[in-house]
């Protein structure tokens, strides 16, 4: 498990969606900006956004770390007979292709779990150079 305290009671501001690609955009207490990509991404439930948004937690989770906890709450409850089986069959399928946990646990507000092939936490002015575009360009902005 990767741990980033630095984000502890730091802010979640938000996040963008880019088809299998979601954006989170985080600063910490002292107001430095981030964004962690997280590519890949097979399952996401984000859950309690409001204004504030304060982090308890962000946190990396390698497949063996996964838990039947985690898949059935990614995947939703089936009938009580058979949720554990079904998490259960879910979890082995997130091992085999070496999925990711990706998690923002929250003191107040939003809260994240996603399943993903990777993530990347980069500092926003490099996000921005990387994944910013001048939309009524049409091209991709270069930044020194």
């Amino acid at each position: 498990m990767t741990n980033y305290g630095q984000f502890h009671d730091g802010f979640f501001e938000g996040l963008w969606i880019d088809e299998a690609t979601v954006h989170f955009f985080l600063s910490t207490e002292e107001k430095e900006r981030f964004t962690a990509v997280t590519t890949g991404v097979v399952r996401l439930i984000v859950d309690g956004l409001r204004e504030g948004n304060i982090i308890l937690d962000v946190l990396t989770r390698e497949p063996d770390e996964i838990t039947t906890a985690d898949t059935s709450e990614l995947y939703g409850s089936q009938s009580d007979a058979s949720k554990e089986e079904v998490a259960k069959r879910f979890l082995a399928e997130a091992r085999q292709q070496g999925l990711i946990i990706f998690e923002i646990d929250a003191s107040y507000g939003g809260t994240c779990l996603a399943l993903v092939h990777s993530v990347e936490l980069l500092p926003r002015a490099e996000w921005m150079r990387r994944y910013c575009s001048d939309v009524s360009l049409g091209k991709q902005v270069s930044h020194p």
